[in-house]
């Protein structure tokens, strides 16, 4: 997957657009492609400050 796949699927799963089992999906992809607790970064950023799907995706890698 590209880095922009990556940054869609954390914008679909911010925004919640899809169902369920499809967010759920895309968090495993995610979880082993980038890091297995991206899901902290996406809905309890750290010091409540929340960023672009594109700053998720950069924290991440950086880690």
């Amino acid at each position: 997957m590209t880095k922009e796949d990556f940054i869609y699927l954390i914008e679909l799963i911010y925004k919640c657009e899809g169902e369920e089992y499809e967010i759920d999906y895309w968090l495993g992809i995610l979880e082993v492609n980038l890091h297995n607790e991206i899901s902290n970064f996406i809905f309890y950023p750290k010091d409540n400050k929340e960023m672009i799907s594109e700053e998720i995706y950069e924290v991440v890698r950086g880690i």
